[in-house]
């Protein structure tokens, strides 16, 4: 039935992008989301062929989803774009045909084969948080660049010609680790949580631990977050933020995701792998070796 479908499933996913742009029509009158009062959800239906009993329990069925999942601020609403919703709420105001609810169940279906799998993926696999992955990436380039800087260093200094191209294997640690702290950081990862089988907390766990460490900075006295604390504070509280600490690790459980985690380590490994393998064979060859003047 099609109230089962629908609680069935959860569809308030958002866009690729974030939003479903809407195509407003700002002078429509029947306009349910501008309107002053909602739609009659209850209007008789006359169909020759349908029991009178048969439609009463359609149209039931039918009101239910409608101000479950398609009302403008009702409890599970769909995030559809406003003309989709309009046209919609239209078609169903008049009948009980369940093909006017396929335009609405095509949206869904896209957002989630394009959307939410996608989303789902990176937030359950993800171990990193917004800094973490940010200092991973500054890691990352600091290695690529520390790698580069010896290379030219050993290649122009005392003079071109001076070093064996065999030097260049020295560089080859500095790309690839940099690589793959790169490679992880673009996968929403934190390297150090990967390789442990651990995972950063989320946003909502997060959240309740301030919210739970202001409760007993409270309750014992003592000042709460927002009194400061100096300059101390502050960088423990940057830190906290930077660091794997213990506090913050949590195990994953799931045996699949962490399979799935190391696969993924390995491919950012094997890729920062090949990519110093890559740089070695460019600078090799180069006419600023010993063995190549």
């Amino acid at each position: 039935m099609l109230l089962k479908w629908f609680t069935g499933h959860d569809h308030t996913m958002t866009c690729g992008d974030g939003f479903c742009r809407l195509d407003l029509d700002r002078d429509d009158p029947q306009d349910v989301e501008r309107a002053g009062t909602p739609i009659s959800l209850s209007r008789s239906m006359k169909r020759a062929n349908v029991p009178a009993e048969t439609k009463a329990e359609l149209r039931a069925e039918l009101d239910a989803a409608i101000s479950t999942f398609l009302l403008p601020g009702a409890e599970k609403d769909l995030n559809i774009s406003h003309s989709l919703r309009q046209r919609v709420l239209r078609r169903v105001e008049k009948s009980t045909d369940p093909r006017h609810l396929k335009p609405v169940a095509d949206h869904i279906f896209e957002v989630m084969r394009n959307c939410s799998h996608r989303n789902f993926i990176n937030v359950g696999v993800g171990t990193g948080t917004y800094e973490t992955i940010c200092v991973g990436n500054v890691l990352g380039v600091l290695n690529i660049l520390a790698g580069l800087v010896f290379m030219f260093v050993q290649a122009f200094s005392p003079h071109i010609g001076s070093h064996t191209r065999y030097t260049v294997l020295y560089a080859m640690p500095l790309w690839a680790m940099g690589t793959t702290l790169l490679l992880v950081g673009t996968q929403g990862m934190c390297f150090v949580m990967l390789t442990q089988s651990k995972r950063q907390a989320l946003p909502w766990e997060r959240f309740a631990m301030e919210d739970a460490a202001e409760v007993g900075a409270r309750g014992g006295g003592g000042p709460g977050p927002s009194s400061g604390g100096g300059w101390f504070a502050t960088q423990k509280k940057f830190l906290s933020r930077t660091v794997a600490i213990d506090k913050q690790k949590f195990r994953v459980d799931d045996k699949y995701l962490r399979r799935l985690q190391r696969m993924i380590l390995m491919q950012c490994v094997a890729g920062g792998v090949l990519a110093s393998c890559i740089g070695a064979l460019i600078f090799i060859f180069l006419p600023i070796w010993k063995e190549t003047r």
